[in-house]
């Protein structure tokens, strides 16, 4: 989908990989050297990501665990209205992502160079109101396609919407999981206690698990403050 913004590049920034970073704790902080970490590393991060997301998934479906009873509904007791409106929240992000690729909206074409000034005033506008545009195209299509799924989901058996339900929630839970244990590797991997990045402060990914949330927070953040987004890139 095309974007209003001529997008001009800072490329000094391509070179920021790494940084010094303040852990606040109860009493105190101390600091913290967080480098980007290689590609060989964010495949380790990603294999242990996916190992122990694998390792939630199987509890979850194990009858009597914990992670079953945390995670998964009472779904018996739902009636068959509730178990589709829960199945269309699940599935709203996909169908979103779907509405947003599938969506064409022309592009204001720009006045030619002897244009004159109303024409470029009127240009201006329409550079201006594209976005909303596109974004009214959007929820549109995106009503659209989920009016579609609703009546496709109130055609099917209840005891099938159950188990559409039960593989959406555990989707969403073992994806959080997947994404959580990612960041903890790269957290691993690429935080230090000395500015030449030689000794690393944590001796595993599972001890940025273990931290307390908001400390763990604390470091996941100043990892993702390293990662170069296009926003991040704009002047």
């Amino acid at each position: 989908m095309i974007t209003p913004e001529k997008n001009d590049i800072d490329v000094s920034k391509l070179f920021h990989w790494g940084d010094v970073f303040t852990i606040m704790l109860p009493r105190g902080s101390f600091s913290v050297y967080v480098r980007v970490v290689s590609d060989e590393e964010v495949n380790r991060a990603r294999v242990y990501a996916l190992r122990k997301a694998n390792e939630l998934k199987e509890r979850i479906y194990t009858e009597g665990t914990d992670e079953r009873e945390a995670f998964l509904p009472n779904i018996d007791k739902l009636k068959k209205e509730e178990i589709i409106q829960m199945i269309l929240a699940y599935e709203l992000p996909e169908i979103h992502r779907r509405a947003t690729r599938e969506v064409n909206v022309p592009f204001p074409k720009e006045p030619d160079e002897n244009a004159g000034t109303l024409e470029w005033v009127e240009y201006q506008k329409e550079i201006d109101e594209y976005p909303n545009k596109v974004g009214e195209e959007i929820n549109k299509l995106l009503n659209k396609e989920l009016k579609a799924r609703e009546k496709e989901l109130r055609s099917v058996h209840k005891e099938v919407l159950k188990s559409i339900l039960e593989r959406r929630v555990v989707e969403n839970v073992v994806t959080r999981e997947l994404e959580n244990r990612f960041l903890d590797a790269c957290v691993f991997y690429g935080t230090f206690k000395d500015e030449d990045y030689k000794e690393r402060l944590f001796e595993s990914p599972e001890q940025v698990t273990k931290l307390p949330q908001n400390i763990r927070e604390q470091f996941v953040s100043a990892y993702t403050a390293l990662d170069i987004s296009m926003e991040e890139l704009k002047k």
